[in-house]
């Protein structure tokens, strides 16, 4: 991997946030809320089929829709629409970098704690 694409990883100019959602405490949500509220200077473009608008800025369906591939896409779908979600960036950024964020979450059952995806 060249310095431009670390580059695109550690400090990326614009982000793809495919799993977008206004869904309280999933994860899409809270990375979204928390790049608007944490100053993020670059550009946004949160992805998810069910939104035309998120946080105050104009969603997309898919990566195909966007104008320009930006330099990191964050997947932040359930797990069994991942897979799909890093073949269609792989296929729109080519060599951009991606990160894959899966949600666990503990659940408290009548038997004690268990870990969950």
């Amino acid at each position: 991997m060249s310095v431009r694409n670390l580059n695109r990883l550690l400090a990326p100019r614009s982000v793809a946030l495919i799993g977008a959602s206004e869904q309280p405490g999933s994860l899409g949500a809270t990375l979204l809320r928390n790049l608007v509220a944490g100053g993020f200077k670059g550009g946004i473009h949160p992805v998810n089929p069910k939104y035309t608008e998120l946080g105050g800025l104009p969603a997309v369906a898919s990566v195909a829709e966007l104008d320009t591939a930006p330099d990191l896409a964050v997947i932040c779908t359930p797990p069994p629409r991942c897979r799909a979600s890093s073949a269609s960036w792989a296929k729109r950024a080519r060599a951009r970098p991606s990160c894959s964020a899966l949600a666990w979450r503990k659940r408290a059952t009548s038997a004690g704690a268990r870990s969950s995806r």
